[in-house]
């Protein structure tokens, strides 16, 4: 009842205009923007996965425009998302993942995508599962409704036929560790385990204490036993699978309430998921399978025939490409570029590539080319990854490098084999972190106190300790 009310307060601002005038008269498109947190593109079946995980998504995509190549501009939740809405890199904007209850919000100096769609005639509401895509870091701002709540409480918003065009932001952490799914998914895509680890929801008895389950799921994974490494993997995509029925759901409502022919939809995530492809579990350093994501863009107004982009992209460029596709102006101070070109069939320019990874390693990545370098500052954490897992960060070298063309799985450091390309690219990256940094240095920043329940909630979420 009380969500059900603080939705009828939001239209009621949506259909006042969102307290401004709108600066474009003609009538624009409903954006559902939907980042699926910890999703890697390939186990999805458009870029290549043979198992039968993400058939609505594929559907989809043969509907509009898939990106082949997109890299984020960082491994970590906060960072990444704050880049995809402001065109921003990390070092700029500065927001990073909560830990220890203080945190740097977004600078007002920084104009955010929500915020120039509302100055440009757009209602604008957030449905999130909260965490480290929390309000305090400057996510809400420009929202006129910011939920922390669950991106399923958006089927109660569209019921309400609200007034149009709204840009909608949808963010769940389904895909996100532990991967504990109902029974009848557990092993849809691996029927014949029969090890240990407790992946059915139906299975603990206590499912509603988020950060108990998650330590008993992990309790149950035996990291050395490559039956249950598989295993692993095969949870994640039947978690991807639930994702993908839901979405037919929306679609479905979208369609029945007659929102569906006017609405574009951009499918997103924030960064993958590494899965013992470098020794390592989860999302902390910057290889290929932690900062490869997802991104399909659908318009339901024109559809096409599944349009490829193979040019490598970034996240950064998603904010440009929103804004150019809806002749809009561009957002001041954006680093990114529009895509929009690559929408109509046009040869993209190729670009260099930067990313960013906070602890424990603190590393930086340029890739240019044919040749990808990473700077691992810290190369001994010391440290666990937490106590419900018990599983060591492995050292790193100081410096990587690799050849992408010939080893995509960035396997072979050639660091010491190729001391002139080595010396180029530790130049592009190093001339990055400076101008990143005089930039970031005009901008005002503040920091804020992280309320108790969030820091319970990232506690969960293995985030913090």
């Amino acid at each position: 009842m009380i969500l059900k009310i603080i939705i009828l307060l939001v239209l009621y601002i949506l259909a006042a205009g969102c307290g401004t005038e709108p600066i474009q008269e003609p009538k624009q498109p409903n954006i559902i923007l939907l980042s699926i947190d910890t999703l890697r593109p390939d186990r999805l079946g458009l870029y290549g996965h043979n198992q039968f995980v993400s058939p609505v998504i594929d559907r989809l995509s043969q509907q509009g425009h898939t990106f082949c190549s997109v890299t984020s501009q960082s491994p970590i939740t906060a960072p990444s998302h704050m880049t995809m809405f402001t065109s921003l890199y990390p070092e700029v904007h500065q927001v990073r993942n909560i830990g220890d209850g203080e945190a740097v919000t977004l600078s007002p100096d920084i104009p955010t995508l929500a915020e120039h769609l509302k100055k440009h005639g757009y209602g604008t509401v957030a449905f999130t599962d909260g965490g480290n895509i929390n309000s305090a870091l400057g996510f809400g701002r420009g929202f006129d409704m910011y939920g922390e709540v669950g991106a399923e409480q958006f089927m109660g918003f569209i019921n309400l036929q609200p007034k149009e065009p709204w840009f909608a932001f949808l963010h769940t952490y389904f895909v996100h560790d532990p991967y504990i799914v109902p029974d009848l998914y557990n092993k849809m895509f691996d029927p014949d385990y029969s090890g240990g680890i407790k992946g059915s929801l139906e299975s603990y008895d206590n499912n509603d204490n988020f950060f108990a389950l998650r330590a008993e799921f992990w309790e149950t994974v035996d990291f050395d036993d490559i039956r249950d490494q598989k295993h692993l993997l095969n949870l994640y995509d039947a978690s991807i699978r639930i994702i993908d029925i839901t979405l037919q759901t929306l679609i479905n409502q979208l369609d029945e309430l007659g929102l569906k022919d006017n609405t574009i939809l951009i499918i997103t995530s924030d960064h993958g998921e590494e899965f013992f492809e470098h020794s390592r579990i989860l999302h902390e350093r910057l290889y290929v399978e932690t900062l490869s994501v997802p991104l399909i863009m659908i318009d339901f107004r024109n559809s096409v025939s599944g349009n490829l982009i193979e040019t490598p992209v970034q996240l950064i460029d998603l904010t440009p490409t929103i804004l150019d596709y809806l002749n809009l102006p561009p957002l001041p101070g954006a680093q990114g570029v529009s895509l929009t070109a690559g929408l109509y069939g046009e040869r993209l320019d190729k670009r260099i590539m930067h990313a960013l990874a906070h602890a424990p390693y603190n590393s930086h990545m340029t890739s240019k080319g044919s040749w990808k370098y990473i700077f691992n500052p810290i190369t001994n954490p010391r440290t666990i990854d937490a106590s419900w897992m018990g599983l060591p960060r492995p050292n790193v070298p100081r410096e990587e490098l690799f050849n992408i063309e010939k080893d995509p799985g960035e396997m072979i450091n050639l660091a010491d084999v190729h001391p002139e390309n080595l010396e180029n690219m530790r130049t592009l990256n190093d001339d990055h972190q400076h101008r990143m940094k005089e930039l970031a240095d005009q901008l005002t920043q503040e920091t804020t106190r992280i309320d108790d329940s969030v820091m319970d909630m990232l506690q969960a979420l293995g985030y913090i300790e």
